[in-house]
């Protein structure tokens, strides 16, 4: 009778944790496609929010940090991160962009992604 009251209980207390804290993996062994872009600057334990934009036809899936508005755009976010309004904490290389291109956010290379609150919808 204890042990069945210890399993119920350890089954609800497993189903009311969340995945805050999560280290996920980047999507490393799939090619990236800023790799032949230089490295400009190192982003280490920044944290900020996943945001998915709608544009036409057009999805777009980015970081925007706390400290900075401009969005970034990783190569390499793993699909379990992609949701709108996950709180991660990022540390990425900042990939340069070409003098004649114009970008709505800024090129990243994630090297690990942590996740500390999944109140994403």
């Amino acid at each position: 009778m204890k042990l069945s009251r210890i399993a119920i209980l350890s089954i609800f207390a497993l189903w009311g944790c969340s995945d805050s804290g999560e280290i996920l993996e980047p999507e490393i062994d799939s090619a990236c496609a800023y790799d032949s872009r230089k490295t400009q600057a190192m982003l280490t334990n920044e944290a900020g929010t996943v945001k998915i934009t709608k544009n036409g036809t057009d999805v777009w899936t980015d970081i925007v940090l706390d400290s900075n508005l401009t969005p970034l755009c990783p190569c390499n976010l793993p699909i379990s991160a992609a949701k709108d309004g996950l709180r991660v904490v990022i540390t990425a290389e900042v990939k340069e962009i070409y003098p004649n291109e114009k970008w709505r956010c800024q090129p990243v290379k994630l090297k690990e992604i942590q996740v500390i609150s999944s109140s994403g919808k």
